[in-house]
């Protein structure tokens, strides 16, 4: 749960997925996170993986323990490769409870208001790869 103590620090990533591409995405994730395929550093903060059925899309969530600009572009990158994410998949970061001096901002400033309208909480970034 997002309000597990190990959670506190983290956020999660998501990903909108075509319903025809849930399944085989679903499986080669959950296939590198069991089969040591994924990199130790993005594996060790990964601290769980959710997918919500919607009737138009499905959506992935990648959740991870430190909500910190290195380790959120590592999962990003490592994901984006495993997953064979194409350019243009928009990519939605949120950090699960606002900590002082913690984020992530891919614009490299602090300035979140394009990502206000996306959602109700704080340092959310959404951003197409």
């Amino acid at each position: 749960m997002w309000e597990d103590e190990g959670n506190k620090a983290g956020g999660k990533m998501s990903i909108k997925l075509k319903k025809d591409y849930t399944t085989i995405i679903w499986e080669e994730l959950i296939l590198a996170l069991i089969g040591g395929v994924l990199p130790k550093n993005v594996k060790e903060e990964i601290s769980g993986i959710v997918i919500s059925v919607r009737r138009e899309f499905n959506i992935l969530q990648i959740w991870f323990g430190n909500f910190q600009n290195n380790i959120i572009m590592d999962i990003e990158n490592c994901i984006k490769e495993l997953l064979q994410i194409p350019d243009g998949v928009e990519i939605e970061t949120k950090q699960f409870f606002k900590i002082e001096n913690a984020g992530y901002n891919s614009n490299n400033n602090n300035d979140n208001k394009t990502n206000k309208e996306f959602s109700n909480g704080p340092n959310i970034q959404k951003r197409k790869l």
